[in-house]
């Protein structure tokens, strides 16, 4: 949601693919129990705010 409002975007299905893809792209190896990122991965929120701000 930072992101969001500091780049004032407004969040719609494209932005939301994009953001999917970006936080599967975090995982190198998939497996059938884990195709995303845990929830406490560090990597996962910076990673969402740069995609945000490509948008804008």
């Amino acid at each position: 949601m930072r992101g969001l409002l500091d780049t004032r975007t407004k969040l719609d299905l494209a932005l939301e693919c994009k953001i999917a893809e970006s936080v599967a792209s975090l995982v190198k190896d998939p497996k059938t129990n884990y195709i995303i990122p845990g929830p406490f991965d560090k990597r996962l929120l910076k990673t969402i705010v740069k995609r945000i701000k490509l948008k804008s």
